[in-house]
């Protein structure tokens, strides 16, 4: 005859603590998935950028290369990635992260020329008085922020 097997009584306080480990790994789960969504968007805006930047390598995109320049003067590289990424935060309606910016800048024809365009970027917009860091990006200063950005301290004081 087989010996029978029970399982271990678990008293009230047992199964107390054992709901609670429930609720916490549920919790990690959670927070886990609200992780992985934000990589995977950021990876998205990242492939985005690659692509953007492939086209305009093969020339294609409306690549700055493409402009008889002579004819025309020259914008400084700083200015016009603040134009563009001013005129962008606009139409979105939302501050642009520095990934978000480049892309959007990238898509409106222009390629930094520059070793690291995404650091070209990044300092532009940091040190430029006409913007202002945030919770999510960065914001044009003269204007009034949107619903749920907040300013950032991060920006260094001069």
């Amino acid at each position: 005859m087989e010996p029978l097997v029970t399982e271990p009584a678990i008293d009230e306080s047992d199964s107390r603590e054992l709901v609670s480990a429930v609720k916490s790994i549920r919790a990690d789960i959670k927070k886990t998935r609200i992780v992985i969504a934000q990589l995977t968007e950021e990876a998205a805006r990242k492939e985005q950028i690659v692509r953007s930047l492939e086209e305009m390598i093969r020339g294609k995109g409306g690549s700055p290369r493409t402009i008889n320049r002579r004819s025309q003067k020259k914008e400084p590289g700083y200015r016009r990635v603040a134009r563009l990424a001013r005129e962008q935060m606009i139409k979105e309606g939302r501050p642009l992260d520095r990934y978000e910016a480049l892309s959007k800048i990238t898509e409106a024809g222009f390629a930094p020329d520059v070793s690291n365009p995404l650091h070209f970027v990044a300092k532009t917009l940091w040190a430029s008085d006409e913007f202002i860091p945030t919770n999510k990006g960065y914001w044009p200063s003269d204007l009034p922020l949107p619903e749920g950005v907040i300013p950032s301290d991060r920006r260094r004081a001069d």
